[in-house]
């Protein structure tokens, strides 16, 4: 079996271990700031960008193990930026420009999260999820001729850790961290020239580019235990 089969096999199992033995339902939502990145082999000064999102939580816990049941949805706004420093001849002044490549996609997550037992006090936490996202919409500033490119569908993984405040009997405020590097594809370009709205046309090698995030979250959890 690949790596990525052994991991979605192991998701699955702690998914339906979790899900029988369950004491609470948890629901929540987060937000924060994601630095997003791409790699272009035309161009070497790509720069990240960085944009907010929003994720609703879910989560099946148990409290015996610290092994719960983990998915969100949410809005992630990946892409990347080229930063261009110039000196204006009009002027002499030195002067920037920035494109950016802008991605808005829906992201779903499910996997599993691991927390401290004891339920009187605070505790680190770590996940580990399967993501699939589906773009919303895109803006690619003056590059609009490179949209028609881009993947309707990606596919990678969620890292993460954090640590959660209880704040009351049946809430916690959480504030984490997490790695979203894709497993595929999201701009497949072939060889060729591309037009931007400039009206100066622009040369691109073959380009396989993959999106990679990192992101910093806070948010509110509310518990529900089952009886």
């Amino acid at each position: 079996m690949t790596v990525r089969a052994n991991i979605v096999f192991i998701l699955i199992f702690i998914g339906l271990v979790v899900q029988a033995q369950e004491e609470f339902r948890i629901f929540g939502v987060q937000g924060g700031y994601s630095m997003s990145t791409q790699n272009f082999e035309s161009f070497s000064n790509r720069s990240p960008i960085f944009k907010p999102h929003v994720d609703f939580i879910h989560e099946r816990y148990k409290l015996s193990s610290g092994f719960g049941f983990y998915s969100s949805i949410g809005f992630h706004t990946r892409g990347s930026a080229q930063r261009t420093n110039f000196v204006n001849l009009n002027s002499g002044n030195r002067e920037n420009f920035t494109t950016e490549m802008r991605i808005n996609n829906l992201s779903l997550n499910f996997g599993v999260k691991k927390r401290g037992i004891k339920p009187s006090g605070n505790a680190l936490y770590y996940l580990l999820a399967g993501r699939v996202e589906a773009v919303l919409s895109k803006d690619f500033d003056i590059y609009q001729g490179l949209e028609d490119e881009v993947f309707p569908i990606v596919a990678g993984v969620t890292l993460g850790f954090g640590y959660e405040w209880i704040v009351s009997s049946s809430g916690t405020i959480i504030f984490g961290f997490s790695i979203q590097p894709d497993f595929t594809n999201q701009i497949d370009l072939q060889p060729g020239t591309y037009n931007t709205t400039t009206g100066d046309p622009i040369q691109f090698n073959r380009e396989r580019i993959r999106n990679l995030s990192f992101e910093l979250s806070l948010g509110y959890l509310l518990y529900k235990k089952r009886y």
